[in-house]
C-alpha cells in the first residue's frame, strides 16, 4: 500500500523531532481533510488481521520529479515576482520519482511483509533552498521571501486565542505543513536495501530541466 506522512500527528512532534516509522499516527483526520481519513481507512484495512494480508506499507514524504515540483508545504505565490517561503528553514521530506519507485519494486518483491517504511531521499533540502532553486528556473525569476516558523507559530497561537480555526492557521494543519522536522530511510535501506539512486543535485536538475 501506498499511503503518506499525512497520516502522521506531527502537531503530537516537538518541532525538530526526528519523524520516523514509530511516530504518533492521527487519531482521526477530521481536523485536517478527507485525504487523511482515506489514507487512514486503508492502512487499517489492509492490516486488519481477518483479511489475512501479506501487507507492506510505504509512507512517501514529497515526491517530487518532472512536471510536479510545487507542493502546498512550500508557501505562496504572491505575484510572479514575488514568493514567500513557510518555515524556510525547515527541511522537506523529499523523494525523486524515479527513487520512490525503486522502494515500491523492493517492497512487493520482499519475501515477507507486515511492516511500515518512510520513503525520503537521503539528501534533503530546506523549503527555502528548494524555492530559490525553483525561483532560478522560473521566467521571470521571483524573489524568494521567508516568513519563519516561530513568526508562523505566534500567529497561530493567536488566530486559536480568538477562535479562529479556519485555513492553514488551523493548529493541526500548521503543524502538518509547516513544523520543522528531521526526516529519516533507515528503516527503508534496511528493510529493503534500498538506496536512493538519484542524487538530489541530479534529480533537481532533471525535473527543471523537464518544466
Amino acid at each position: 500500500l501506498l499511503s503518506s506522512f499525512a497520516v502522521y500527528d506531527i502537531a503530537a512532534l516537538a518541532p525538530g523531532a526526528v519523524l520516523d516509522e514509530q511516530s504518533p499516527i492521527c487519531a482521526d483526520g477530521a481536523e485536517r481533510g478527507p485525504y487523511i481519513d482515506a489514507k487512514l481507512a486503508q492502512e487499517a484495512l489492509v492490516r486488519d488481521p481477518a483479511r489475512g494480508l501479506d501487507w507492506r506499507i510505504l509512507r512517501p514524504g514529497l515526491v517530487f520529479g518532472p512536471g510536479r515540483t510545487w507542493f502546498y508545504h512550500l508557501g505562496l505565490h504572491l505575484h510572479p515576482r514575488l514568493w514567500v517561503s513557510l518555515a524556510g528553514a525547515a527541511e522537506l521530506p523529499l523523494t525523486y520519482v524515479g527513487n520512490c519507485a525503486e522502494a515500491i519494486v523492493a517492497a512487493a518483491e520482499a519475501p515477507e511483509g507486515g511492516w511500515v517504511v518512510n520513503v525520503v531521499d537521503d539528501d534533503r533540502l530546506t523549503r527555502a533552498a528548494y524555492l530559490r532553486a525553483l525561483a532560478r528556473a522560473a521566467t521571470p525569476s521571483p524573489l524568494v521571501v521567508d516568513l519563519p516558523w516561530a513568526v508562523l507559530r505566534a500567529g497561530g497561537r493567536s488566530a486559536n486565542l480568538v477562535g479562529v480555526h479556519a485555513g492553514m492557521l488551523h493548529p493541526a494543519r500548521l503543524a502538518a505543513r509547516c513544523q520543522p522536522l528531521r526526516y529519516t530511510n533507515a528503516a527503508a535501506r534496511a528493510r529493503l536495501d534500498w538506496r536512493p539512486r538519484v542524487a538530489m543535485a541530479d534529480a533537481m536538475a532533471r525535473s527543471l530541466t523537464a518544466e
